[in-house]
């Protein structure tokens, strides 16, 4: 009685272990990176697209880090999101202004976004400057989405 009952026990453990395995799913992610330094425009509020990738429809996290140096006239420089052209979301840094100001940042954000369709994604940023010192993107800005 007692063998029977012992077979019947490892015949439904393995059973649920089998049952109840799932095979690994891999995450679909987009990783983009700059290799090089952008000076950003000389006009202020014209936008540097930095990266720009479709987006396939679902629910997506999306993050960014830019770093921005400026040994000059402080400024204030916006990177963010755009999403077929209206901003998804955007971060502010003033950068610049001499010896005694801070003469870079990092600008960064996260966000999560659906959509049923797939979009055009892109990091942009900008300065206020009006061309008197022209902020510089370091390399390896990045954007992710998974």
């Amino acid at each position: 009685m007692k063998r029977l009952t012992l077979c019947g026990s490892l015949l439904a453990i393995v059973g649920s272990t089998i049952s109840f395995t799932i095979p690994a799913t891999a995450i679909e992610a987009i990783f983009r990176t700059t290799t090089q330094y952008l000076n950003l425009p000389f006009n202020n509020d014209e936008q540097l697209i930095i990266h720009r990738v479709t987006v396939p429809a679902g629910s997506k996290v999306i993050t960014y880090s830019v770093s921005v140096t400026n040994y000059y006239v402080g400024e204030f420089v916006r990177c963010g999101l755009r999403a077929n052209g209206s901003f998804v979301e955007q971060h502010t840094a003033v950068v610049g202004g001499g010896q005694s100001a801070t003469n870079a940042a990092t600008i960064s954000g996260v966000t999560y976004r659906t959509s049923t369709v797939p979009y055009t994604l892109d990091l942009v940023c900008s300065h206020d400057g009006g061309g008197t010192s022209i902020p510089t993107i370091d390399a390896y800005a990045e954007l992710a989405v998974f």
